[in-house]
């Protein structure tokens, strides 16, 4: 029996997407236990580049997943999947209003519990389990007549 854990992430809007100040993004991690045995489960999300630009909220883990807060930097996800089970993880975060244009929301979901030494700095969908949202400043038009 050999379990093989699969990780997603996604968020609403999709990575890559434009965000403002106050705009709020929507991610989802979803775990699937691919193998023919019971898997451990073990991801932490980084979100060092995230919660300075934003407030995180609605941290919610579907049994028998747990997800838990490991001070400022992020969370971790633990818990024991069965074979071909599939389990989700969601929360929100509210990019802050005083954010301006020209900065990135990056996080990325690392094997382990805790956050790494050298987070990444740069997310790369094709080779990173990563989203990433360009904050740009709303454009405002000034007509005179």
């Amino acid at each position: 029996m050999s379990p093989k854990i699969a990780v997603v992430k996604s968020s609403d809007p999709a990575s890559g997407s434009n965000v403002v100040a106050g705009q709020d993004i929507k991610y989802t991690l979803t775990f699937t236990n691919t193998g023919n045995g019971a898997g451990e489960v073990a991801y932490f999300d980084d979100l060092r580049q995230v919660v300075d630009k934003g407030v995180l909220s609605g941290l919610t883990a579907d049994a028998p997943l747990a997800a838990t807060m490991v001070g400022a930097d992020g969370f971790s996800v633990t818990g024991t999947l069965a074979a071909g089970e599939s389990k989700t993880v969601t929360y929100s975060v509210k990019v802050n209003a005083d954010v301006v244009g020209g900065v990135f929301l990056n996080n990325f979901v690392v094997p382990g519990t805790t956050p790494p030494v050298d987070p990444p700095e740069v997310c790369d969908p094709a080779t990173q389990l990563c989203t990433t949202h360009p904050v740009v400043s709303p454009k405002i038009a000034v007509v005179k007549s």
